[in-house]
């Protein structure tokens, strides 16, 4: 996840927070951070959180409930990439799939500014979960879900959804025309407003 903002010395600021069930994965992110920034401002300005996508994001949009009922403005990211692992690995996973699909875009759509909008890439890299087929409908879903985590005055009903770009694999991972079962990388990066 992104957020950014202009400081009064027009210095262009960020905050990025990646989350990841997976200890070693949060090794290496810190890791890559430390090769690529090294220390300083922009490190420090890059963390990650171990544990479940969905309850952070939930915590997330609970807080900005309590900011909203205490009369304090909501805080909200630019930008929020959801890259869940495989979620439905057999046929059988599909519904509980769509389900886990669709509350992580929902969450991450709540956390967009409703007024000036934000950017969500949402990816799938299960076989059953396609763009054409259902991530299309889960984006469709999620932005006119109703979360249970939200008050009245945060909207989420009937956000507006642009694909700007249908995303696939790099050239890395090529498709093999003898096995095009194997088209499941996929994502969308969308406008939310």
């Amino acid at each position: 996840m992104l957020t950014h903002d202009i400081s009064p010395d027009c210095v262009f600021m960020f905050r990025v927070i990646g989350v990841d069930s997976s200890e070693a994965a949060i090794q290496l992110a810190n890791d890559n951070v430390l090769l690529n920034c090294g220390s300083g401002r922009e490190a420090d300005s890059i963390s990650f959180v171990r544990g479940d996508a969905i309850e952070f994001l939930s915590r997330l949009v609970v807080e900005n409930s309590n900011r909203v009922r205490n009369g304090q403005p909501p805080e909200y990211f630019d930008l929020i990439i959801c890259d869940p692992p495989k979620l439905a690995p057999s046929r059988q996973s599909i519904t509980p799939a769509v389900k886990k699909y669709t509350e992580i875009n929902a969450l991450a759509m709540a956390l967009l500014d409703p007024a000036n909008g934000g950017y969500l890439c949402t990816f799938s890299c299960s076989a059953y979960i396609t763009q054409r087929q259902i991530l299309s409908d889960i984006l469709k879903t999620a932005a006119s879900a109703q979360l249970k985590q939200l008050p009245c005055s945060v909207p989420t009903k009937h956000r507006q959804i642009d694909i700007l770009k249908t995303l696939y694999p790099g050239m890395d991972h090529p498709l093999n025309i003898e096995f095009l079962d194997g088209a499941y990388l996929s994502g969308y990066l969308v406008h939310v407003n």
